[in-house]
This record gives C-alpha cells, sequence and structure tokens, in this order.
C-alpha cells in the first residue's frame, strides 16, 4: 500500500536530518539499480533502448508517478524533455528545512538517476535545468538523451576559456560561418563587434570553446542596466551541434551572471530559427514577446 504523501514528506525530512548527502546518494543509487537488475523489462543484458522508454521505465515503472504530472514538452528518436510537476517529498522536505533543492537534488538524485539509465543503455544521459527548479519555478525540467561514446569523450577535453586576441580570426570566421549558413549570406555591415572583440567587448565575458586546438564554439554576456545582463554571439561549429557544447557555454555564462550578481538574463533570435529557439526554451528561458521577426527571451536568476 502506497504510503500517505506526508509521511513520504516526514521520511524524507528525517532522512535530511540524519543523513549526509553521500551517504542518501549510495543508497538512493543502489536501490534504483537493485530494481533495473531484478526487472530488466527489455530483456537480459543491456539493450539500446529509447530516451522515451527510459522516461517511462523511470518515472511510471519504477517511481509510479502519473502521466499528467509530467508532461513531455519535446521528443525526439534521440532526446525526451519533460516538466516535471508531481508532488514531490523532496521538494516539501527542502522547503520545511529551508535547504535548496538545487544543492540537494544535484548531490543526492543526479548520480542516482544517472546510474538508473546505464543499466538500461550507456549512452542514455539525464539532463537537470537548475535554472527550471522548484521552487525558483513552476516545474522541474529535465531531459533524457542519447550522446555517443565519442561524444563523452570529446567533452572531457573540451575547455572554455575567456576571449584572447589571439582567437579573433578564428571566432569572427565560426561565428559568421554560422550565421551565413541560417541565414544563406552575410552582411558585412551587420557584425562590426566582430571586428575588434577585444575592444567591443570590454566589460564583457566573451568565452570561447575549444576542442582539440580547434575553436568550436563562443557565447558571451553583455552587462545592461537594471541587474540585467544579455546573452550575445552563441555559436556552436556546424560539426560539433548536438554535442552539449553550447549548453556547457551557456551553463558558463550563468554561473558568471550569478557571481556578478546579475538578476536576469535576456536575449533574441530569429524567429526562424526553430532550433536555436527550442534550446533556449528547453534550458529553462521563456518568451517575452515578438517584435520585427524577432523572439525576445528571458531567464530569471534567483538567489
Amino acid at each position: 500500500m502506497n504510503k500517505p504523501f506526508t509521511e513520504k514528506v516526514r521520511q524524507q525530512i528525517e532522512r535530511f536530518q540524519k543523513q549526509d548527502f553521500l551517504t542518501l546518494e549510495a543508497e538512493v543509487a543502489r536501490k534504483r539499480i537493485t530494481w533495473v537488475r531484478q526487472n530488466r523489462p527489455y530483456g537480459s543484458g543491456r539493450n539500446l533502448i529509447s530516451p522515451r522508454q527510459a522516461f517511462d521505465l523511470l518515472f511510471f515503472d519504477y517511481m509510479g508517478l502519473s502521466r499528467e504530472d509530467l508532461p513531455v514538452v519535446l521528443e525526439t528518436d534521440q532526446e525526451i524533455t519533460w516538466l516535471s510537476m508531481n508532488k514531490c517529498p523532496t521538494l516539501e522536505a527542502c522547503k520545511t528545512l529551508n535547504l535548496d533543492t538545487r544543492l540537494v537534488c544535484r548531490a543526492v538524485f543526479e548520480t542516482p538517476t544517472q546510474a538508473f539509465l546505464n543499466e538500461l543503455d550507456p549512452q542514455l544521459k539525464f539532463v537537470r535545468s537548475y535554472e527550471a527548479i522548484r521552487p525558483y519555478a513552476g516545474h522541474c525540467q529535465e531531459s533524457i538523451i542519447r550522446v555517443g561514446m565519442e561524444d563523452d569523450k570529446l567533452l572531457s577535453s573540451l575547455t572554455i576559456l575567456p576571449f584572447q586576441p589571439e582567437d579573433q580570426v578564428e571566432v569572427k570566421r565560426l561565428i559568421l560561418s554560422g550565421l551565413g549558413e541560417h541565414w544563406g549570406k552575410i552582411d558585412p555591415n551587420k557584425n562590426p563587434d566582430l571586428d575588434e572583440i577585444s575592444t567591443n567587448y570590454t566589460g564583457a565575458a566573451f568565452l570561447v570553446a575549444r576542442w582539440k586546438n580547434r575553436i568550436v564554439g563562443t557565447g558571451a554576456l553583455v552587462p545592461r542596466p537594471d541587474e540585467k545582463a544579455e546573452v550575445v554571439r552563441m555559436s556552436v561549429a556546424v560539426d560539433m551541434r548536438r554535442k552539449r557544447i553550447g549548453r556547457i557555454i551557456l551553463d558558463q555564462l550563468v554561473l558568471r551572471a550569478r557571481t556578478a550578481g546579475f538578476r536576469q538574463l535576456i536575449l533574441e533570435t530569429t524567429v526562424t530559427w526553430q532550433e536555436v529557439i527550442e534550446f533556449y526554451l528547453r534550458y529553462g528561458f521563456h518568451i517575452t514577446h515578438y517584435q520585427d521577426g524577432d523572439v525576445y527571451f528571458a531567464l530569471t536568476l534567483d538567489d
């Protein structure tokens, strides 16, 4: 018989009070791994299963949650993204104990969730947006994506560093190449900021992603009035997309924005760049308005 929700909250509060996070993490991981090994819903051994199948197994078969509480907002063969709005004992326990869910969920539950997926298929990766997580948002936004083993190796050797003058030519070429791919042509008069990046981005954080001595991504954070900062010049090399590089760059920009004391991030892109729009929505940004063929986003940075 299922325990009443209030009892689950009480037990979670007790766990947080009596056990450290490492102990809790190991306990949760052991339970999840044991369940997969005992049930093996797709036969013996590790099998190639879809993100949707893994999602169903974790939340409905194992956790017993309701589909109505986890609406799917994006689904492809390689990825599924949903919004968790279920009654959550961990959320209520954190609110009672004045704990930060961003810290608790990362420390206690992220590795066990990945361990569950590893038992199903090592190429499945769990991703949680720590900008869209309760109680700082109305839902928790999470994803399961499929990545190749080569992608993991790539990311392990990826570096994110501030722009240096010697990066000028390669960075400009990368960004203009991405714009040319989307628009079909490049208007040289519309990108004067790329001519002298060191000068034009004084006071900004302009980051460069480098892999094997090659620049494969960029992103910048520009201070704006009213405790806001604007994300600009996000770009990833064509052959390096869908490998989480853009997300890693954006994570670094968000971290810098928090550290600098900004309260909100803003950005814009063209309404026809659907893949980019979906990327920012998955990350936790929301659309504020449309104007002159562009779509504008915002992301509130809570304390």
